[in-house]
């Protein structure tokens, strides 16, 4: 059996305007060892803002500007949990078994849930470590699937065996189990059917060999039950596989899977609106300055202007369909005197697609 191979990414290689609530996944060419996955996503850690306020994050023991993780050469790694669906070719979720050993009878597919929304406007990587060097000793990153599903042999009892872990042995090999009692078990290998090995039967995991561990579940067994498996050695992947993707600026939606992602920063490709759109419906293309900009010179903001993807009906555009407000962050402010706070006063203009928005 080959290597394990990455066939499909979520989110696509340097997309843009990634939902901030989006989930990370891909899809292995079979099925892998579910031990052996990671999905580690890096962010930048120079942003210092977050939140829906905004809050920037200092340390107030410096005077300096500093980010939360300001270690040299080091990025802010995204926390999350990490689940693994069995699907066929097309994507679909199955449950189907593989008894023989194949593996390549299904794909898994690794799905990595960020514990927090993502950061609007950001730049984030992805990794799914593989083996760097596989003439090492050290065998790392994902493998092929190891442990297969387990056969009932002859069977009086309604109890069932279930073997966990990732197999490290070295060559194929079967794992045979027997109930000689009521409290225990006999297990051999293929490999040396001679040596018996004895343990109770219990419901918590057991290791038998190689890190392959056994449970068995709440049901009855008679004597003469028997269960067996088959494990493969491992097959790492070969390599980091790695890629970029950037968050939109828009907000979290919880919508119809037909709606359309986020707005990407600087607006959509080619100015039109997102593919899913409503027919017809009117979009906002882009905005000057850029939804969620932070630091900007309060003196340079004297227009906002708002591009839309059709021509705009001047008689919608009023002061009680268009407000403008002001609202006070965290923070100290220099410099400057905050004229306006709540509703600013204002005057709009449209030409064409675009609304301006004079302040003042």
């Amino acid at each position: 059996m080959a290597a394990p191979q990455i066939v499909e990414i979520h989110p696509d290689n340097s997309q843009t305007g990634v939902v901030l609530n989006d989930k990370i996944w891909v899809v292995f060419d079979q099925e892998v060892d579910t031990e052996s996955v990671q999905i580690i996503v890096e962010g930048a850690d120079t942003d210092r803002w977050s939140g829906p306020d905004q809050v920037i994050w200092d340390d107030p023991s410096r005077s300096d500007d500093d980010d939360v993780l300001a270690t040299p050469g080091y990025k802010g790694v995204i926390q999350g949990t990490l689940t693994f669906e069995k699907v066929d070719e097309s994507g679909n979720n199955v449950s189907g078994y593989d008894y023989t050993g194949g593996g390549s009878n299904w794909r898994t597919k690794a799905i990595f849930t960020p514990t927090l929304p993502l950061a609007p406007s950001q730049g984030f990587r992805v990794y799914i470590p593989g083996d760097d060097n596989s003439t090492d000793l050290v065998k790392t990153g994902a493998s092929r699937r190891t442990i297969f599903d387990p056969v009932k042999g002859s069977n009086g009892g309604s109890g069932s065996a279930y073997f966990s872990g990732s197999y490290s042995g070295t060559s194929e090999d079967k794992i045979f189990i027997r109930v000689v009692s009521g409290n225990q078990f006999h297990w051999w290998t293929q490999s040396a059917p001679l040596i018996t090995r004895v343990l109770p039967i219990r419901q918590t995991s057991q290791l038998l060999l190689a890190g392959v561990s056994i449970r068995f579940d709440t049901g009855s067994f008679d004597v003469g039950d028997e269960f067996s498996v088959v494990v493969q050695p491992a097959v790492r992947m070969e390599g980091t596989y790695t890629w970029i993707f950037t968050t939109g600026a828009g907000t979290i939606r919880v919508v119809p899977d037909e709606v359309s992602d986020s707005i990407p920063v600087g607006g959509f490709a080619g100015d039109t609106a997102p593919s899913g759109s409503v027919a017809g419906s009117l979009q906002i293309v882009s905005t000057t300055p850029r939804e969620r900009s932070t630091n900007l010179d309060p003196n340079s903001i004297t227009q906002i202007r708002i591009k839309f993807n059709k021509e705009l009906d001047p008689d919608t555009i009023t002061d009680d369909s268009v407000e403008v407000f002001s609202e006070p962050v965290n923070g100290i402010f220099e410099g400057n005197p905050i004229q306006y706070e709540g509703n600013i006063p204002k005057v709009l203009t449209v030409e064409g697609d675009t609304l301006i928005i004079t302040i003042g």
